[in-house]
């Protein structure tokens, strides 16, 4: 690819964004160590902490009960998931406002192909400065911008405009930057890798991209060939934009407990809410399941799965949980009690296929009506305006002091967000 067509990505990373939501929204806070650390004076975990706090020695994933030693006159804020969203959906607007092709990595990292913008822009700093000062002027929080090549390279370079900046990669800079730095700065090599690498000889990103292929393969596999290609700086990755139109391979909710429960009564119920959530969706997209499953996790944190295919296509609300409620009665607890649930589907067809143009019409009409008419209400007033069964369950939603659990990926919670709250796009 020549210079002229080489892609040019952006990585938006926002600084200590959940403390700085905090600190943004009471003036009491500003310029004082914040973390985000739930309610309980001693138990839980940081989710973040700002830069203040960060300087004495706090960081996010240490236990509140550490964070206390090393700051005891912080400022421990439970934290506000639905803030935090909203906030994480003004930046996707923003983004918008520079290129149409966005995509949520995390919900404080965007990233964002900016090729086709510097034309109409006239360079990569001004677009790296502007998208920093809308979202100060609309938003007033702080955030870092990283200019590369590929991915990989706008993560390394948003972590070198840290704080409140901007960095940029090229070919003229790529090489020297990569020369002297650590292998574990790079994105996607963890601490494992590092001492596996670092028994090798191989301490720096420069002797990663000059290292034999062939052995980084026969010692990592498949991964062998990325490490040699991030070592380089040459890892290229497409930048998938986040559409509403967009087919999902699969569709699913999740939730964790305020307090871990071996009630299965109650944790039908919040099965029963998370097919509520599931099956709106997919009537959203259109779409009918053939493959049902759930997630079950333990207060020990092991993780149960079931899964199966039926021979038809659901959509509806009382049939898809009539086989969740099948697959959940084979679940041993044994002596734990259960913190996490899910429900997803997959192998999902769909309306417009030439070949399903039948399946809708297929059912029975009363039923059609009935989820037509919730669904007309949700769209309206909201998805917690009306469910199908009993399923009130009203503790069990996402608990204050943790994050929002999104093992079932980052996009797919941006997704369940943009169903809910469409994001108004410039023409």
């Amino acid at each position: 690819m020549s210079a002229s067509n080489e892609k040019i990505i952006a990585l938006i990373d926002m600084d200590a964004f959940f403390a700085s939501v905090e600190q943004r929204d009471n003036p009491a806070l500003r310029g004082k160590p914040v973390l985000i650390a739930g309610t309980d004076a001693q138990k839980g975990v940081v989710t973040t902490c700002s830069y203040e706090a960060r300087k004495m020695g706090c960081h996010s994933g240490m236990s509140v009960f550490e964070a206390r030693q090393l700051c005891p006159d912080g400022y421990y804020v439970a934290g506000n998931h639905n803030k935090y969203v909203y906030a994480s959906m003004r930046i996707i607007e923003i983004c918008h406002s520079f290129t149409p092709v966005v995509e949520p990595f995390s919900v404080d990292e965007m990233f964002l192909d900016i090729t086709g913008s510097i034309r109409y822009f006239g360079s990569k700093e001004t677009i790296a400065e502007g998208i920093r000062q809308e979202i100060k002027k609309k938003l007033n929080l702080p955030s870092s911008v990283g200019v590369a090549p590929n991915k990989v390279l706008a993560k390394l370079a948003s972590k070198f405009a840290k704080p409140d900046g901007f960095f940029i990669i090229d070919n003229d800079n790529k090489a020297e930057i990569l020369e002297e730095l650590e292998v574990d700065k790079l994105f996607g090599i963890g601490h494992r890798t590092k001492d596996k690498l670092n028994k090798m000889g191989v301490y720096t990103a420069g002797q990663l991209g000059r290292f034999p292929l062939e052995i980084l393969r026969r010692k990592f596999g498949v991964i062998g060939d990325y490490l040699s290609a991030i070592g380089r700086g040459e890892y290229d990755s497409d930048v998938i934009a986040l559409n509403e139109a967009q087919r999902p391979k699969s569709v699913s909710n999740e939730t964790t407990l305020y307090n871990p429960t071996r009630n299965r009564e109650y944790l039908r119920k919040v099965l029963l809410s998370l097919v509520n959530k599931v099956c709106y969706r997919l009537r959203k997209h259109e779409a009918k399941a053939r493959t049902i499953g759930i997630v079950i996790r333990m207060d020990s944190f092991m993780t149960h799965s079931y899964h199966y295919t039926v021979d038809r296509d659901l959509f509806y609300d009382a049939e898809i949980y009539q086989e969740v409620l099948k697959l959940f009665d084979k679940v041993d607890f044994g002596l734990n009690s259960v913190r996490l649930v899910g429900v997803y589907t997959a192998n999902l067809v769909y309306e417009r296929d030439p070949l399903q143009l039948r399946i809708f019409p297929l059912y029975d009409e009363r039923k059609l009506s009935i989820v037509k008419a919730v669904d007309s209400l949700k769209n309206k007033y909201g998805t917690a305006i009306i469910n199908i069964g009993d399923s009130r369950t009203p503790n069990y939603e996402f608990r204050p002091e943790s994050r929002p659990p999104l093992s079932f990926g980052m996009k797919s919670f941006i997704q369940v967000e943009l169903e809910t709250r469409p994001l108004k796009r410039k023409p």
